[in-house]
């Protein structure tokens, strides 16, 4: 993973963080932000923002990465109703009470989206108490 900080704070605008149908339609906003020199621990789980400006970076013979996004919910908010089923009550203790199956792999076609905020990966994830 790459990660960049803002070049100007001043030059900041709500219009940095639209929500996009994909990726490349934002592109435009690197042109505001500088990589920096901070990289995940190998063989760590690293946590960051979602919401933060990154890039995947694959090298010629990587192995495999797994990503997991997810969200941490405080409050009584409405969620996007298409999205309700990815939220749970209580972080489940995988490996510890709870089995992760997912049924999504790199031989399998993903989902076409919905919109913007479909995920790809919704309905691929499956939460089975040991």
């Amino acid at each position: 993973m790459r990660f960049y900080k803002i070049n100007d704070e001043s030059t900041f605008s709500d219009d940095l963080l639209a929500t996009a149908e994909d990726f490349k339609s934002m592109q435009w906003t690197l042109q505001h932000y500088t990589p920096i020199n901070e990289k995940p621990l190998k063989g760590c789980i690293n946590f960051c923002d979602y919401a933060l400006l990154h890039e995947t970076v694959r090298t010629n013979h990587a192995k495999t990465r797994i990503s997991m996004d997810f969200t941490l919910y405080f409050g009584e908010h409405d969620v996007i109703p298409s999205r309700q089923p990815e939220y749970l009550k209580e972080i489940p203790k995988i490996g510890e009470d709870t089995f992760v199956r997912l049924l999504q792999s790199e031989n399998k076609d993903f989902k076409e989206r919905i919109n913007a905020l479909y995920h790809y990966s919704f309905g691929t994830i499956e939460y089975m108490k040991i």
